[in-house]
């Protein structure tokens, strides 16, 4: 090897495509690529672990053993990209409940994710680039309790037009509506894909799932881990949901007649029971239907990180992170504009009026409906007159409304 190396001290790297296998000519080594010392300290990749590691996942080669666990995949399971799933998600669900009549901007945000997630899983997984479970967490992470709604809602949107999520996917929308859907059915075939058996799909670094449980029992993480957990901590982490089933109950309690009106029979009806409960009190399906499921999502998702791709963690701020991150802005942006109607909307929910002893905004004498801006008078032909409302309408050219419980109210009760 002495005889090979060059005098030279200046040549750090090889010089040229005739220092690689199959290019090196069987003349002369010293001529063709000269080889000095530094060039092998710069190539020894075992003085530092980490700089084998990062050559070594360029292709870990399958079957080895899995000696070193999974190469991390920051592009999917990065801890911005998860962080910017996250936050997208908290955001844009609370515009869903609280202000569905601004969604038609920040709903390209949630849609933008879940497309650059399954796109990225997809491209990979052809290219057999891609571990099993970066493959579930990249449909775990795009398949989140509010995608799962907004899936449900574009199927709902197909014969009825009136909900929830009417601005993004109902009358009208015809093309978002189709974006949603054909997303609903890229992430099941690539869910049916990634649950297939070793010997009909193709991953990368398969040797590390034998004896791997994360993988198989993915979904069911936090709840493993829930049981080795000391017994105030099984309170704590199971208070959420315990106080979710309570609220339920007295919600039902105290909207009995209202979902049995008299003469109704007493069997469970669920429909009813939800519709009542979604009017009287939303937040409680807000937390029944998005809190609790995306906090059991998150504690699934980081829950398989830290088990079993902890290198995921590692805190590299690539240009595909942060541009993740910027996605959450434009819901970010709409919720900042909510924040001076939180103190409002936290004073009027059930428990707290309940507490304080206060009746609900606009249902008490004590909170009596805001006079319009302006008075009209009715000129000589009136309602006492025999006038139509539509006659009324076209004498009146402007129509004096305000808000009393989500609703517009006008002059002529319409």
């Amino acid at each position: 090897m002495d005889s090979f190396i060059s005098n030279s001290s200046r040549i750090v790297v090889p010089a040229g495509a005739q220092c690689f296998v199959g290019s090196l000519q069987a003349t002369n080594p010293v001529t063709s690529c000269p080889v000095t010392a530094d060039m092998v300290q710069f190539l020894n990749l075992t003085d530092h672990f980490e700089d084998y590691f990062v050559a070594y996942c360029l292709k870990p080669p399958q079957g080895d053993g899995c000696p070193y666990g999974y190469c991390p995949n920051l592009d999917v399971a990065g801890l911005f990209v998860r962080i910017a799933a996250y936050l997208t998600n908290f955001f844009v669900a609370i515009l869903v409940f609280y202000k569905p009549e601004d969604l038609k901007d920040t709903f390209w945000s949630q849609l933008l994710s879940i497309y650059a997630l399954l796109l990225t899983c997809a491209w990979t997984l052809i290219r057999q680039q891609l571990t099993r479970i970066h493959a579930i967490l990249a449909l775990a992470t795009a398949g989140s309790p509010l995608t799962v709604c907004i899936f449900v809602y574009a199927i709902r949107s197909i014969w009825e037009t009136d909900h929830r999520l009417s601005p993004a996917v109902g009358k009208g929308r015809l093309f978002p509506r189709s974006i949603v859907l054909i997303a609903m059915g890229f992430w099941i075939g690539l869910f049916i894909y990634v649950t297939l058996p070793s010997h009909l799909s193709s991953f990368q670094q398969e040797s590390c799932e034998q004896g791997n449980n994360v993988v198989k029992y993915f979904f069911a993480l936090p709840l493993l881990l829930f049981v080795d957990m000391p017994v105030w901590s099984q309170v704590l982490a199971a208070s959420p949901f315990l106080f979710t089933i309570i609220a339920w109950v007295v919600a039902i309690v105290l909207r009995r007649q209202e979902i049995w009106p008299q003469g109704k029979s007493y069997r469970p009806h669920f429909l009813d029971v939800w519709r009542v409960t979604e009017n009287h009190y939303p937040f409680i399906q807000f937390v029944t239907v998005i809190a609790i499921p995306t906090a059991y999502w998150i504690a699934a998702i980081e829950s398989g990180i830290r088990t079993a791709t902890s290198r995921d963690n590692t805190v590299i701020a690539t240009f595909g992170q942060v541009l993740a991150m910027f996605v959450a802005v434009p819901p970010m942006l709409e919720v900042i504009e909510l924040c001076p109607r939180v103190l409002a909307w936290f004073s009027n929910l059930c428990w707290v009026r309940f507490i304080t002893r206060r009746r609900q905004r606009g249902q008490g004498p004590e909170l009596p409906e805001p006079e319009p801006a302006f008075s009209y008078s009715f000129p000589s032909g009136s309602r006492d007159s025999g006038l139509s409302d539509n006659k009324l309408k076209s004498i009146i050219p402007l129509a004096v409304s305000w808000p009393s419980n989500g609703r517009k109210r006008s002059l002529l009760g319409a």
